[in-house]
């Protein structure tokens, strides 16, 4: 931002970004805009949006936990920006959760694939798919996830992703891969 202007606090005419770095959020900042001889008033509402109510936000590291699960050696977060900054090469796909209209509603992702665990040696997912559901019941959340290995009784998990792409697991081969994961890499016990 270029320009200048005056202010009953400085002798001398300040520039624009001085100006407004003593403006706070929700201020309104006052101009008059000179051009081809003439003026022109504008004011400008200082408002400030951030992504802080859409269910697909930024989380910052150290003000916020990352919450994950790991559940037949595959690592399960709730969707962040931060994933999608970091994991859209791996998936392009996750492009369209750039576009504010899809921010909406929250999803899960698989951040990653423990190596030797049953879910890599699969083959099915890779790092960047999102789920869509569990044994055909949807599921965006954490908490979604969660409810739901406490309440099944299915000896079969059929998770399903948004491209309709499913891997099966049973319970043992889960339990199996979680105490796999927990010898060799040190992951706690989801």
């Amino acid at each position: 931002m270029t320009g200048s202007t005056y202010v009953d606090w400085s002798p001398a005419p300040i520039g624009m970004n001085q100006y407004l770095s003593r403006k706070y959020i929700g201020d309104t900042a006052n101009f008059q805009v000179y051009r081809d001889g003439g003026s022109n008033p504008v004011s400008v509402d200082l408002t400030f949006t951030n992504d802080t109510n859409f269910a697909i936000r930024s989380v910052f590291g150290p003000f916020e936990k990352f919450d994950y699960e790991v559940i037949g050696g595959m690592v399960i977060q709730q969707l962040t920006q931060n994933h999608i900054a970091v994991l859209f090469k791996a998936n392009l796909f996750l492009t369209k959760y750039m576009f504010p209209d899809n921010l909406q509603s929250p999803r899960l992702i698989v951040t990653h694939l423990f190596p030797g665990s049953v879910s890599e040696r699969q083959h099915v997912f890779s790092i960047g798919t999102i789920l869509s559901s569990i044994n055909g019941q949807p599921v965006e959340s954490m908490e979604q996830l969660r409810n739901y290995f406490k309440s099944t009784t299915h000896s079969l998990i059929q998770f399903t992703t948004e491209l309709d792409a499913d891997l099966v697991l049973s319970n043992a081969e889960i339990k199996a891969s979680d105490g796999f994961c927990n010898m060799t890499y040190n992951v706690p016990h989801s």
